[in-house]
């Protein structure tokens, strides 16, 4: 039985990953070229969420998904200027 946190946890990951995906098919699709910049953080903040869950269960995991969910948004931010 999962809890009320971890129910948002999940759904918050779900919007953030489907945003994701959804901007990556505009890149694809060659509908909006500056779409990538929007996809990128919205992973950013989905592997962040994801390393929150994991945490509390498996800490080497969800160490390891915040150090790729702070690279992720330093590469995404540093990519604007």
């Amino acid at each position: 039985m999962k809890t009320n946190r971890e129910k948002t946890y999940l759904i918050l990951k779900l919007a953030f990953s489907a945003g994701a995906v959804l901007f990556a098919l505009v890149q694809i699709l060659g509908i909006w070229d500056m779409a990538n910049c929007v996809a990128m953080p919205l992973l950013g903040f989905a592997l962040l969420i994801q390393s929150i869950q994991k945490w509390r269960y498996r800490r080497g995991v969800g160490f390891l998904c915040l150090v790729a969910a702070a690279i992720l948004l330093y590469c995404s931010v540093a990519s604007l200027f």
